[in-house]
């Protein structure tokens, strides 16, 4: 019976485990040398904490479940020679000989990868170890590994001598690597060997986050992750689901993502390195209802479900099984690809071929006994019902031959691992020093050594926020392009605002003009898509904030204000992260402020009040420093921006509140005399700082940006200067808390400049329109055309500045002379009153917010009262507007 076998059935199992991870690695081996093509191998977080940073854990009982990720066959009693295996392991996957396999000369990688969902969960459990399991209590941690050592010292010296040798006899291979194996289990499993693997690993980068990354695989079908993570639970995974099942459906995005490439160019197969066992069953059993869709299974006698494999099909199946085990790292099972060789190689192939043998004896069939292997990498639950049917129906002969050979595999095996071990020993010493070395700064000076720690904590908490800020970014791109995609015919003629940065953008768009990448999102231009997108990817996680701000400009395009603001401000939290935050931290903040100035709900006023106040104190201490690291003019320009910016928004908060008062709104009080008198000469300012910087040369793209901006401010503070007066003495001149510092002569100078700008804003689209923005963006290589730098398209004439121009002339010339002709005066008043009701109708079709709507259409009441006030209902002019 069955249970009397139990130890063989063991046997098996682990017989089968080793050939099907010798299967796994032998096809990644064949599949690089005959394809020529690349693997990439991704790390699951356990992997790198059990294999690398803590594998002396397993000495702990509480972890006997992740003696899975191992490739042993020793028995479960030899917890030492677990620990060594898993060390050996974790050398082996993260060393600089496997990293090699599968990389052409232009694709080496001297580290390993994580996908982002899996990268932030290893930085938070480092931070929960330094934290919880460290803590702050250095000379406990220090006195733990001075007893671990003194213990293992005890237990004898480790040989001097490197490298295995025939000339020793098994049994001192056995005693010499066994001891070696004791007390380094001893010294691993302390906290002191765990940082120094800890430091080691990120001063090394042996293990980096995967950027680099097409942008489709950041845009994952919602219904994909669900499905996965459905197939997870379903396998009994109750922790960490989601976050796996975003990385299988990543996993399986890159893999389709290479099957797309045209015949003949480079690929790379996609592999996740993970021990989880509910993972591999998920993924084995989704390929399998794969591949018995493709005609791969035959039933067997018993009905049990079998692969139809022959050694071709099965190369295709693991083809597309895209999960490897972390056991097959093993050096026992890579000797041909490590500069550390056991001299008797032909010990590893006896014991690969053995195996097989075995196996085939034992199900009675080569297909069963790959079958076997395969299903044995899975996990022990999978195969165990089979390997004890075969045995219930074997013959007591067999069985005792299939004992006998399993005595002697596992003879071989110990004598193999014993080599492995004694070949590998100035790397495990390597581990042991870098352990010494960590205790002598713990124990010659604990407060810096605490120091450490927390800058360690400082560094890991920074990675998690800055994986979470690119993650965010890469995330913005898609989203802003699939809204601009989206824009309706009417959307794409309506005049769209310009984001006006000095931020060059060129490392993401190269020498396109941001209008021209709007347009081809406008139409799917997938030629572009892919232009970008493989420069997105370039874009390091650290300065994703320049992917931001450039995804922040596109969502302006479509008046995406609620998108923008969530962009913006991701890019001001990641610049603000930094010791010393980059120019471009205001850049971002305007960008921000500018959203919630065009949004202005209830709530956004005073956000965008608070930011712009921030950038005027920055900007102005800076200039005082002499520039703060950049040119003095430069940082004028973002004085006068953000000058102008906040004169703007109060204009149109005081409008919105004065309106919602006549409606009977009566919770927030008008802004103050003061803050509208600040307003008001912020508009000054701005100006001010403009004549100041003076006319400079627009001849680089850096000048280029400078002379926009300047042109824009410019615009912006003389077109809106006047508004403040028009409604302050005109429009609300009964409302007493609408402040009124109204002078004549100033009325008609802020007017007449608010004229200059509309008509040099009139004749540069008319050059634009006749010279051909295309032309003269190739012509000049400009980011954005326009003969004077200002860049204004012919369309981008806004229906709300004529409005504003056509009231301000009216309020100048009716309401200010006193010496008109009485019935000319009459005959331009009705004229003018004609033309302003005519462009208010076409206000329904530009992009003007719902609060430069309003106020429009209240100026337009305004000069209809008035002019009916003047002359009466007389007859009505003709419309000329």
């Amino acid at each position: 019976m069955i249970s009397h076998v139990p130890e063989l059935s063991q046997r098996i199992y682990e017989a089968s485990r080793l050939r099907g991870l010798a299967y796994f690695n032998g096809f990644d081996n064949e599949w690089v040398k005959k394809t020529r093509h690349q693997i990439r191998y991704y790390i699951d977080p356990a992997v790198a904490l059990l294999l690398f940073i803590w594998p002396g854990r397993l000495l702990d009982e509480r972890e006997a479940a992740n003696k899975t990720y191992l490739a042993t066959i020793a028995g479960v009693d030899k917890a030492q020679a677990q620990v060594v295996d898993a060390i050996l392991s974790g050398e082996c996957l993260f060393g600089p000989d496997l990293l090699k396999r599968g990389t052409s000369d232009q694709g080496q990688l001297d580290h390993r990868l994580m996908l982002p969902a899996h990268w932030e969960e290893f930085t938070t459990r480092l931070m929960s170890f330094i934290k919880f399991e460290v803590g702050d209590d250095v000379k406990a941690v220090a006195e733990d590994f001075a007893s671990s050592l003194a213990k293992a010292e005890q237990m004898g010296q480790a040989p001097t001598k490197d490298g295995g040798d025939d000339t020793i006899s098994t049994s001192e291979v056995r005693r010499r690597s066994a001891d070696l194996s004791e007390a380094l289990a001893e010294i691993e499993d302390t906290r002191i060997m765990e940082l120094a693997m800890l430091r080691r690993m990120r001063r090394q980068k042996l293990v980096r986050p995967a950027t680099a990354l097409p942008q489709e695989v950041f845009h994952i079908d919602v219904d994909e992750v669900n499905e996965w993570q459905r197939r997870l639970r379903e396998a009994g995974k109750t922790r960490s689901v989601r976050p796996d099942a975003i990385v299988l459906a990543q996993l399986d995005r890159l893999n389709a993502i290479e099957q797309r490439k045209p015949r003949g160019s480079q690929r790379v197969l996609h592999t996740l390195v993970t021990g989880d066992g509910h993972m591999h069953q998920a993924y084995f059993a989704r390929r399998m209802e794969e591949a018995a869709a493709s005609g791969l299974y035959e039933y067997d006698a018993d009905e049990t479900l079998l692969p139809d494999w022959d050694e071709h099909l099965y190369s295709s199946f693991v083809q597309d099984y895209h999960l490897r085990h972390p056991a097959q790292f093993v050096p026992t099972l890579n000797q041909r690809e490590l500069a550390n060789q056991i001299d008797s190689t032909r010990l590893f192939e006896d014991i690969v071929d053995a195996t097989e043998t075995f196996l085939v004896g034992v199900t009675d069939s080569e297909a069963r006994a790959l079958h076997l292997s395969v299903q044995a990498v899975l996990g022990e639950r999978a195969i165990r019902a089979q390997i004890d049917g075969h045995l219930r129906h074997a013959r007591p002969a067999d069985l005792h031959a299939a004992s006998e050979t399993a005595g002697e595999l596992l003879e071989r095996w110990d004598e193999l691992m014993g080599q492995t071990i004694l070949v590998n020993q100035a790397t495990l010493m390597a581990r042991i020093l870098a352990a010494r070395e960590t205790y002598d700064e713990a124990r010659s000076s604990p407060s810096s050594f605490q120091k450490m720690l927390e800058q360690m904590q400082s560094e890991l908490v920074g990675d998690v926020k800055e994986m979470g800020v690119y993650i965010s970014a890469r995330l913005a791109v898609g989203q802003v392009r699939k809204r601009i995609a989206a824009m309706t015919e009417a959307e794409k003629h309506e005049r769209r605002i310009s984001v006006n940065l000095l931020c060059d953008f060129s490392d993401l768009i190269g020498d396109r003009r941001i209008r021209d990448v709007a347009h081809a999102h406008e139409e799917n231009d997938a030629a572009v898509f892919r232009e970008i997108d493989k420069r997105v990817e370039l874009i390091p996680p650290e300065d994703a904030w320049r992917i931001l701000l450039f995804s922040a400009v596109l969502a302006a395009r479509v008046s995406d204000w609620d998108r923008l603001i969530w962009i913006g401000g991701s890019a001001v939290e990641a610049l603000g992260q930094r010791a010393k935050p980059p120019h471009e931290y205001a850049e971002a903040v305007y960008v921000v402020a500018l959203g919630h100035r065009m949004r202005l709900s209830p709530l956004d006023y005073d956000e965008a009040d608070r930011l712009l106040r921030w950038a005027i104190d920055h900007h102005e201490k800076l200039i005082e420093a002499g520039g703060g690291g950049d040119d003095i003019h430069r940082q004028q320009l973002r004085l006068a921006r953000a000058l102008a910016e906040r004169g703007t928004l109060r204009l149109q908060e005081q409008f919105r509140r004065f309106r919602e008062r006549t409606q009977g709104d009566t919770s927030l009080p008008p802004i103050s005399e003061a803050d509208m008198a600040e307003g008001h000469e912020g508009f000054d300012r701005a100006l001010a700082l403009l004549k100041e910087i003076g006319e400079r040369p627009h001849e680089t793209r850096r000048q280029q940006r400078e002379a926009r901006l300047a042109n824009h401010v410019w615009r912006q503070a003389a077109l809106n200067r006047p508004i403040f007066s028009l409604l302050g003495h005109f429009v609300y001149r009964d409302q007493a808390d609408f402040p009124d510092n109204f002078d004549d002569a100033r009325f008609v100078a802020e007017v007449r400049d608010a004229e200059t700008a509309w008509r040099l804003l009139k004749e540069n689209a008319e050059a634009n329109r006749k010279v051909g923005v295309a032309e003269a963006n190739r012509h000049a290589g400009v980011d954005e055309p326009g003969l004077d730098g200002i860049g204004i398209d012919p369309k981008d004439l806004s229906v709300v500045i004529r409005i504003d121009i056509e009231v301000l002339a009216f309020a100048r010339d009716h309401l200010l002379r006193s010496d008109a002709d009485a019935d000319a005066d009459r005959e331009a008043a009705f004229a003018s009153a004609r033309r302003i009701e005519t462009l208010v109708k076409r206000l329904s079709g530009s992009v003007a917010t719902p609060n430069d709507r309003r106020l429009a259409e209240e100026m337009c009441r305004w000069v209809l009262n008035e002019v009916e006030a003047m002359h009466g209902q007389g007859r009505e002019a003709p419309a000329d507007g």
